[in-house]
């Protein structure tokens, strides 16, 4: 059932009808409660710190989604590819792009059949099929620092974040976070991987956190490396 007109066969992205709620604006049907403003894991936004990746919460906590580059392996078939992985602590489970199966050589005799429904500040989906693979292991690029990840659902696509991956020029521009220049791994033109959530925690530890002069970027040391 769409959520914006509450007829069935289709989902609110599909929708034909620009009908808003009357009571928040937001696109769903008037008739359905409304989701608390700018609400994420029963955490509520106070503010977005600019030209970072930080998100302050009103209860004092603050979150990182940082994108690092990264190996993925499958060690049953000894196949490993390069790419990125977007660590996100405020999601609860890991997910790794379609066509990640492929690249991996993974067999669909290693896939569990599962359904899996997102929740997002746009709303929550409707249960949809999905894969669940296990055994995957997520390293530096130089494979160091190996992580196993937890059961990993095979979703549609992964958004590109390959713009949030700084280059050593533009850490260099940076006061106060130019010496760390050299740390940074040469930027390459890398899809997103896998999108690894709090379920995983030893991808979520940071060793190291470094701000600029301005206190408005901030460069955090992953165990994958300095993002």
């Amino acid at each position: 059932i769409c959520t914006s007109c509450l007829i069935s066969g289709h989902y609110y992205r599909n929708c034909t009808s620009h009908s808003v709620c009357s009571t928040c604006s937001m696109r769903h049907h008037t008739n359905l409660g409304c989701r608390p403003d700018e609400t994420i894991s029963s955490h509520r936004i106070k503010s977005v710190q600019p030209n970072t990746k930080r998100l302050r919460y009103d209860d004092g906590t603050v979150h990182y989604s940082r994108t690092c580059p990264i190996q993925l392996t499958n060690p049953n078939t000894n196949t490993t590819i390069e790419g990125l992985a977007i660590l996100d602590d405020q999601a609860c489970i890991t997910i790794k792009d379609s066509s990640v199966a492929e690249m991996l050589s993974i067999k669909p005799s290693d896939m569990t059949s599962t359904n899996l429904s997102t929740t997002t500040i746009e709303g929550t989906s409707l249960p949809g099929p999905c894969k669940l693979v296990d055994g995957l292991i997520v390293s530096a690029l130089d494979g160091s620092n190996p992580v196993h990840l937890p059961s990993t659902y095979v979703y549609k696509r992964l958004p590109s974040t390959i713009h949030e991956v700084s280059s050593r020029k533009t850490i260099s521009a940076i006061p106060r976070l130019n010496h760390l220049s050299k740390e940074f791994i040469p930027k390459e033109n890398w899809q997103p991987l896998v999108l690894i959530g709090r379920d995983c925690t030893a991808a979520q530890l940071q060793e190291d956190i470094t701000f600029s002069k301005d206190k408005r970027q901030i460069a955090s040391k992953t165990p994958f490396g300095w993002v």
